[in-house]
């Protein structure tokens, strides 16, 4: 008589269903740090929910400090890297604020 019928089979496998999709939820931690030391313009601008037009527009400004931006020339233009550990911090607690 431990034959499960076919309504315990369907909630076992919607009780299996609902752990696998809370273990993918628990691991999933949004926008994730970066993990290498410099970020292209590109890469910071999807970290911060900017486009990378308005990213540059604000670096022209001089809104971040310099030394936290590694500007190279190519031909007539400017790439730059940003420091991912001081740069994302700062955008957050400072820049955001006085926007």
């Amino acid at each position: 008589m431990t034959e499960k019928t076919n309504l315990e089979r369907k909630i076992d496998l919607l009780i299996g269903c609902v752990q696998d999709l809370k273990e993918k939820v628990e691991c999933y931690s949004g926008r994730k740090r970066p993990s290498h030391k410099w970020l292209s313009s590109k890469e910071l601008s999807l970290q911060l929910g900017l486009s990378q037009r308005s990213l540059l527009n604000m670096v022209h400004a001089g809104k971040f400090p310099e030394e936290f931006i590694r500007r190279q020339k190519r031909g007539e233009y400017e790439i730059f890297k940003f420091d991912s550990e001081k740069i994302i911090s700062f955008a957050e607690n400072d820049l955001f604020e006085n926007l």
